[in-house]
């Protein structure tokens, strides 16, 4: 605010409203209100307040040409701000419409691999479709990798579905859907359309496979729980891995892998079920199984698979990777069992979805 008063010469004034609103949010908590706070009620000579629920610090919008807006900088004030207070009043400010766009969500291959896939397709569409202007843009999370078409201007429908054939043919079959859902939100819906449950046994991950899951509203319709087995002694205790079996190839092995799924669906009374077993490091890599080492294991009602992962990065990016790719390797075996297929949730209405 101090900034923004200095780069459009104008003074900031403490409004009185927005004092009273602080000292009310406070005085509802109980709590006495900081004097350091009352520099949230200061701005710039005519500034239109955009109002804050979710904290204390209100956004504003201040000048005219152009009009710059100051948003609250904790993410969950921001996007409240944002969507409530200064979304509703953007085309009165003249804000163009955004970019139509059609995102294609990939996995298992890296943004090089994916663009080297789709750059052929995309030169052929330009010359089928030449009065139809586009760019892409990529954005890799691996092993989750998105391509995204940003269109100059709202494309006829089926200049949309020769696009999707064309695109899902170049990508297949890392191709998991079409649209905003993610790979966890297709993995559930899959899931429930198909009357089936889904267990997870977790070492490495401390639960976040569980947690992708259970982020997904409706997950309760599938998902049955997890069992963070950490120790040796809990994957014995609670998933009914054999001490022989720890003894003779370790926790980070295929057979234990194999062991926890399985012991995860048969505890947990789920019809499919994922483990994660693997050295998240900085520490405890050896020569024979390095910092990285993450073996998946997926258990499901035609038998049990298991894959040996090498990722790289820090502690968060390991198991934020080793996660993922416990999704990934679940929706393969959906798609394997005919209980998956590529989602077309923004395909116009009765676009034939191919192969």
């Amino acid at each position: 605010r101090t900034a923004v008063a200095r780069a459009l010469d104008l003074p900031l004034e403490r409004r009185p409203e927005l004092v009273a609103d602080l000292e009310a949010r406070f005085a509802r908590l109980g709590l006495p209100m900081p004097e350091s706070n009352l520099v949230q009620a200061d701005l710039p000579r005519g500034a239109d307040v955009l109002p804050n629920p979710a904290g204390t610090a209100p956004g504003f919008l201040v000048g005219r040409t152009p009009v710059l807006a100051v948003l609250p900088g904790p993410p969950r004030e921001l996007a409240v701000v944002l969507e409530r207070s200064l979304a509703p009043r953007m085309a009165g400010l003249g804000a163009t419409e955004p970019a139509p766009t059609r995102r294609y969500r990939c996995l298992g291959l890296g943004e090089s691999r994916l663009a080297a896939r789709l750059e052929p397709a995309l030169d052929a569409l330009r010359r089928a479709h030449p009065s139809v202007a586009f760019r892409v843009r990529y954005r890799a999370d691996m092993p989750l990798v998105d391509a995204t078409l940003v269109f100059d201007r709202p494309p006829d429908p089926s200049i949309v579905e020769a696009f999707d054939r064309a695109i899902a043919e170049a990508l297949a079959p890392s191709l998991y859907g079409i649209g905003t859902a993610d790979l966890a939100d297709r993995i559930v819906a899959a899931l429930a359309d198909a009357g089936r449950t889904l267990g997870c046994a977790e070492s490495c991950t401390g639960g976040r496979t569980a947690a992708l899951v259970t982020a997904v509203p409706g997950a309760s319709r599938v998902f049955r729980g997890g069992i963070v087995a950490y120790a040796n002694a809990v994957k014995t205790a609670c998933l009914g891995v054999a001490p022989a079996v720890l003894d003779a190839h370790g926790a980070v092995s295929e057979p234990v892998a194999r062991a926890m799924a399985e012991g995860a669906r048969t505890r947990l009374s789920a019809d499919w079920a994922v483990s994660t077993t693997g050295i998240a490091g900085p520490t405890g890599g050896t020569p024979e199984k390095p910092v990285g080492t993450v073996w998946v294991g997926v258990a499901g009602p035609a038998g049990t698979t298991a894959r040996r992962l090498a990722l790289h990065g820090d502690r968060h990016r390991i198991q934020h990777g080793a996660a993922a790719w416990a999704l990934a390797l679940l929706w393969n075996a959906l798609c394997e069992a005919g209980l998956a297929r590529v989602a077309y949730a923004d395909a116009p209405a009765g676009a034939a979805a191919p192969p």
